[in-house]
Order: structure tokens, then C-alpha cells, then sequence
């Protein structure tokens, strides 16, 4: 008896073709958008058809796959309506401003309209935000956003004497750790800060003393130092700073290392958060947050 082998007919397209089919039928039985209960097949079609003396046979070869349909999806059309959000229409842009005494006066006098309840959102040492309670939409309306205007200072990076000691000067409240620096820096002779036992905190080097005397004494570390680094209404905070010294180019060169991990930003946003309570304690829909 004659037989066919399916794997060999037509050069093994068959096979090609039932490979795709079952892809596809893989495919629509994961596809979360189509019907879980229809049944999924693949359909091998041999269609045969012979010459006169039968002794040669055409075969026509197909594979055919009945799938579950998608889901139609569903929309609507709005017709003659203003489509635009309220997002658009009904939240304004929030004010800047660089004060927290800016933002209270804003507040007391009442200029704009708010929400029943407002929330005073202390968003870092240097950030604060005006924001409504959640509407209908469940979103927020930002009123007003307030920037400290804070004295650049680079911390963690030499820079030369004269440049570090006028910005100790003019961009730190003057305590005792900014005044000895002062003194150190100040008078520290270039070529002698190499000339020092360094075990990772202190340093030595020559100062000049009178006239003509000359001391080798200590690097102040670590010192603890108030840099105006949030808003001018509150107290900035003090924190530890490692200082360090380094002959550079016939000179000396000066730098300051952050020592705290970080503290200092939750002892000023408790102090920011501290003062709008006690601006706005007259106002109790207004709740101040950090």
C-alpha cells in the first residue's frame, strides 16, 4: 500500500505551516481580550486531484486555524461638548516666591480663593509648596511654591585661601568653628601643610605668629560650622564639617567636608515647619506638613 508521510510532503511546508498555525493559536489562547470558553483548532487540508491515466496525483496542501475573536472595544463620542479638563480650566499656576514670609502674607491676606482644607508642605530645606485637599478628581491644586534663595558655597572641594575665607566670611553665620577658620587660614604659611602627621582627621601645619614668629600648630576638626543653607527666617543649623589643607601651586588650598550624614536637613525642615505653625496658629484650615 501506498503511504504519504505528512513531514515530507511538500518539500516539508506542511510542517512549516502547522508550526505558525500553533503559534497562533498559543497566542489567541493567552490573549486576556478574547472569549475563554471558544474552542481553538487547526485544520490540515489535502485536497487530491489526478490525470486522465491516473498515474500522477496533484496534492494541494493547507492549514487552516479557527481562533476565539477579540472583545470589541467601547467608547464614547461626546458631541457638541467642551471636552477640556477641569485640570485646564479651574487650577491656576502656582506664585514663586523665595520667602516663607512672602508665602504667610500671601495667606493672611485672603487675595485668592482655596480649598476648605489647605496643606503647608515643607518639601526640603529649601522648598516649601502650597497645596489644596483632593477634589472630586482626586487630584491636588498647587497655590504656591517658595525657593530659598541660599548663597552658593561648594562643600567637599579645594579651592584656594583667599576664595574659602571670603566665603566662610560672607556665606556662614560667624560662630566660633567659622572664627577658627579664620584665624587658621588665614595665616597658614604655604609649603608647610605638607610637613604634617595626617591620621584622617587632623593635620598640622605652620602659622605665622606677630610679625616674624612662626607656630606649627593643629587643623581645627572637626568643626562645627552654621552655613546659610535654608531659609533666612529660621535658624540654620549647625553641623560637624571636616576641614582640610593642601599646598597647591605656591599656595594653600582650603576645603570643608560635610560630616553630619544629612542631619542637618531634618533639624532645618523642623524648623521651617515650626515657624508656618507659629505664622499661621490663627488658621487652622491650613496644616503644615514635612
Amino acid at each position: 500500500m501506498f503511504e504519504i508521510n505528512l513531514d515530507d510532503l511538500a518539500g516539508g511546508e506542511l510542517g512549516e505551516q502547522f508550526q505558525a498555525a500553533s503559534k497562533k493559536v498559543v497566542e489567541n489562547l493567552l490573549d486576556p481580550n478574547t472569549p475563554y470558553k471558544n474552542k481553538r483548532s487547526i485544520t490540515i487540508k489535502l485536497v487530491f486531484e489526478q490525470n486522465e491515466e491516473r498515474n500522477d496525483v496533484a496534492v494541494g496542501v493547507s492549514v487552516e486555524t479557527k481562533l476565539a475573536p477579540r472583545t470589541p472595544m467601547r467608547t464614547n463620542l461626546a458631541i457638541g461638548k467642551d471636552l477640556r479638563t477641569l485640570d485646564e480650566e479651574l487650577r491656576a499656576n502656582a506664585i514663586h516666591m523665595t520667602t516663607l514670609s512672602s508665602l504667610v502674607d500671601y495667606i493672611k491676606a485672603g487675595i485668592d480663593s482655596m480649598a476648605e482644607h489647605m496643606l503647608v508642605q515643607v518639601v526640603s530645606p529649601t522648598e516649601v509648596s502650597l497645596i489644596s485637599m483632593l477634589n472630586g478628581d482626586r487630584k491636588r491644586e498647587c497655590l504656591a511654591e517658595v525657593h530659598a534663595d541660599v548663597p552658593e558655597f561648594t562643600y567637599g572641594k579645594f579651592m584656594d585661601s583667599e576664595a574659602f575665607l571670603i566665603g566662610i566670611r560672607s556665606k556662614f553665620i560667624q560662630n566660633d568653628g567659622a572664627e577658627a577658620l579664620l584665624r587658621f587660614a588665614g595665616t597658614v604659611q604655604s609649603g608647610t601643610v605638607a610637613k604634617y602627621g595626617d591620621d584622617g582627621i587632623s593635620q598640622s601645619a605652620t602659622v605665622n605668629k606677630g610679625v616674624v614668629g612662626k607656630e606649627t600648630e593643629l587643623v581645627p576638626n572637626p568643626v562645627k560650622l552654621r552655613p546659610y543653607r535654608t531659609f533666612t527666617e529660621v535658624q540654620q543649623p549647625e553641623s560637624e564639617f571636616v576641614f582640610r589643607m593642601k599646598d597647591y601651586d605656591n599656595s594653600v588650598a582650603c576645603a570643608v567636608f560635610e560630616a553630619d550624614g544629612g542631619a542637618w536637613k531634618c533639624q532645618a525642615m523642623k524648623n521651617i515647619k515650626l515657624y508656618l505653625e507659629t505664622e499661621l496658629a490663627d488658621l487652622p484650615q491650613f496644616t503644615v506638613i514635612s
